[in-house]
């Protein structure tokens, strides 16, 4: 099989659509996001399990879910 024209990462990752959650009686994190910014501007997002293809001045960006707190202020 020849290789892609185009780079075309992958994502395999969780916590995008359901927050971390927190314990003894702690807040939840921030639920993470995957998106691609495009050349022209546009903006795709996607969920955790993604391949997308990118091109010349495209940006992908992995933003981390934060984790969950533990025990009340």
């Amino acid at each position: 099989m020849p290789p892609p024209s185009r780079p075309s990462p992958k994502s395999t990752a969780n916590r995008r659509r359901i927050a971390p959650f927190g314990l003894a009686g702690g807040a939840p994190g921030q639920a993470g996001e995957n998106h691609v910014e495009r050349a022209d501007g546009r903006i795709e997002r996607f969920g955790a399990t993604h391949r997308i293809e990118v091109g010349p001045g495209d940006v992908f960006e992995i933003q981390t879910p934060g984790g969950g707190g533990f025990g009340q202020l």
